[in-house]
């Protein structure tokens, strides 16, 4: 992972994207790092999602911030079919 912070400044307004939220972590990484900055993150987005791997769960309960992706994909089935879920704002 690579971020450049150097240049945001205290009380900066950021959104966070990111490609897919899983249980990798990446996105709580990025927003502790912004909020070591002093920066004020609005919000986490991605593409798409593993809600059964709860890390949005997980970055909601701690930081308070929204979260949403296009795509909440609830299972992967062992045929490489998955189930989405309906729309969920995570907030």
């Amino acid at each position: 992972m690579t971020m450049h912070t150097e240049s945001i400044q205290p009380g900066s307004k950021i959104l966070v994207v990111d490609d897919v939220i899983a249980f990798g972590h990446a996105g709580m990484d990025y927003i502790e790092e912004l909020l070591q900055r002093g920066a004020i993150v609005v919000g986490l987005a991605a593409g798409w999602d593993k809600k059964f791997q709860n890390e949005i769960d997980a970055i909601t309960n701690r930081h308070y911030i929204q979260v949403a992706s296009t795509i909440s994909v609830t299972e992967m089935l062992p045929d490489t079919h998955v189930r989405i879920a309906p729309y969920d704002s995570h907030y």
